[in-house]
């Protein structure tokens, strides 16, 4: 995740903390097709 980058790997979680953030396109298809995949495989 582009986002994510501008943090040390040490501190990534810091990308994910306090104020909402915009994401890129980039990022935000990722983030959509790691959702759809794992609706798929959820169980009904």
């Amino acid at each position: 995740m582009e986002y994510a980058r501008r943090w040390p790997p040490e501190h990534w979680t810091l990308a994910f903390q306090g104020n909402v953030h915009e994401l890129g396109d980039a990022d935000a298809d990722l983030l959509e097709a790691a959702l759809r995949r794992a609706s798929e495989r959820a169980p009904a």
